[in-house]
């Protein structure tokens, strides 16, 4: 998996995560589909080359990004929370 994994930083080079890390990090966040967040990841830095990380920030970005998505899979999205206030 890791090989299609590539993720862009600021000085035009690119993170490429070991199978390892990704092993950790599908340990560490199981109610998510790390490798979707990480293409994800790509695509964003991609598209916003002046927000991109430099090599020592970019584990940081990988794990708020990680710890986002675990919170936004936790929370109940907007329509089901509003569909649940007329009901009891």
């Amino acid at each position: 998996m890791s090989e299609y994994i590539e993720l862009p930083i600021s000085n035009g080079d690119s993170y490429k995560p070991t199978n390892g890390e990704l092993d950790h990090y599908e340990a560490m966040f199981p109610n998510i589909n790390v490798a979707q967040e990480f293409c994800a990841m790509q695509v964003w830095l991609e598209c916003n080359p002046s927000r991109r990380k430099t090599q020592r920030g970019i584990k940081r970005f990988i794990a708020g990004w990680l710890i986002k998505a675990t919170r936004d899979a936790e929370t109940p999205n907007r329509v089901r929370q509003e569909a649940k206030v007329g009901m009891r």
